[in-house]
This record gives C-alpha cells, structure tokens and sequence, in this order.
C-alpha cells in the first residue's frame, strides 16, 4: 500500500510541478493562486512517503548500486540538489504568485520537467531493486516513459482537454520493451498486460471524450500504471540478479 501510495502523490506533486506552473504562464494572475498554496504541501507529502517507500525496502536501494553504481549515485544526488531547490522555487511561486513574469513560471516549469526527470531514474533504480539489470539505454526509456506519466497526472489537475495522456498511451508499450525480460514475462503471464492495454486506450481516447469524461479516463488509466509499476517492483524484488551491473568505462 505504501507502495502505491508513494507512487500517487508522486505522480501528481511532479508532475503537477512541469505542467502546472507552464499552463498558469499564460493565464491571469487570480487564476495561480491555488496552485501556489498546494505545490508546498504536496512536494512536502510526496517526500515523505519516498521515504516511507524507500524505508519499506531498505536493501532495495544498495541493491540498486547506491555506492557503488554511478548512475544510481549521480539520481541520489540529482535529487539532493533538486528538492531543496524546488522548494525554494515554491517559495518565490507562493511570494511572487501576483507579479512574476510568465518567464518566471516558464522557468519554474522548466526546473521542475528536471526535478522529475530526475525522480523517475531514481524510481526505475529503486524499481530494479535485487532484480535484473537493465541497460543505460533502457533505463533511459523507462524513466522517460514514467516521467511522461507523471506529467500526464499533472496535467489533470489543470486542463480539462488532456493532450500529454497520448504520449501516456505511446509510453505503455515503450516501457514494457525497456523492462528485463524476466519481469516482462512475469507480468505477461499475470495478465498485466491486459491492464496496460485498457491503461493505453484509456489515455489515447480521454482527449476525445466528452468533457465530463475526460478526466476521469485519464486518472482511471493512470491508476493502472501505478498499480503495474507497483506489481513489476515487487516482482523485481523476487527475482534474484539475472546479470550484474552494467559496467562502462568512466560508468
């Protein structure tokens, strides 16, 4: 439950952090101050139950290369730097919310599409747990899909015509080619497949709906990739080492 709970908030709060300060740029000034008083509790919430997630499963992380593995090192400490910054961000938003610039807003967006993207290697590292290895170029795929989900979430929030949910429904198959093939054969033959094919035509058709569906589609298809992205971490969890790390010079 922590699990998926985790994945929610954090889904929602960074996601919410790309699309929400991108959309209210370009709107009127009254219209941003919602956002501005639930970025902070939502980044505050959304980090406390990574650590809750990261505390259920302590040996998930060292697993993971936490030491030892260059690219589990450079998101740990990617997101040490971006958090804090992020925060501060929320801070000016909240401050400023009246008379910052559309610029400014551009840039927090732009801030936060990194902070993200940096939350989701971590999540696809902590993912992989004791389980097989993956790729630098797979993990680069999952993570990009993942991120593409979470702001899809984000997005929710703020636009009743979602138009990120179709890169969602791209992103469904690309993440299942960038799973090792012992966690994707696994979920097959669980018949998750057939959650991620309603999640993907849940997310290609909200745009099209009718309005009062839209979203609603949108969330429905979204909860099941995170209960997809729960199953394949307790799966990974299983699954003794396939391979080791992937090791490259200067890597």
């Amino acid at each position: 439950m922590i699990e998926i709970l985790a994945l929610a908030i954090t889904f929602v709060t960074f996601g919410g952090h790309v699309f929400g300060p991108w959309e209210l740029a370009r709107r009127e000034p009254d219209e941003r101050r919602s956002w501005t008083l639930l970025a902070i509790p939502l980044l505050l919430a959304a980090i406390m139950f990574a650590a809750l997630q990261t505390a259920a499963r302590p040996d998930a992380l060292i697993a993971a290369g936490w030491g030892t593995y260059r690219p589990t090192d450079a998101a740990v400490r990617a997101l040490m730097v971006c958090l804090p910054i992020l925060l501060l961000i929320d801070l000016t938003l909240l401050a400023g919310w009246r008379k910052l610039e559309p610029l400014g807003w551009r840039l927090a967006a732009a801030f936060g599409a990194i902070t993200c993207l940096a939350v989701a290697v971590f999540q696809e590292l902590l993912r992989s747990g004791e389980g097989p290895w993956t790729s630098l170029s797979d993990l680069a795929i999952a993570s990009l899909a993942r991120c593409s989900w979470m702001i899809a979430a984000g997005e929710i929030l703020f636009s009743r015509r979602p138009r990120w949910a179709l890169a969602g429904a791209v992103a469904v198959p690309l993440y299942f080619t960038a799973l090792p093939s012992a966690i994707a054969e696994a979920l097959l033959r669980e018949g998750w497949w057939l959650s991620a094919a309603a999640a993907a035509l849940l997310l290609a058709g909200a745009r099209w709906l009718p309005e009062r569906l839209r979203r609603p589609a949108a969330g429905a298809g979204l909860v099941l990739l995170i209960l997809l992205l729960s199953r394949a971490a307790q799966l990974a969890w299983q699954t003794a080492p396939a391979t080791t790390p992937l090791t490259l010079p200067g890597v």
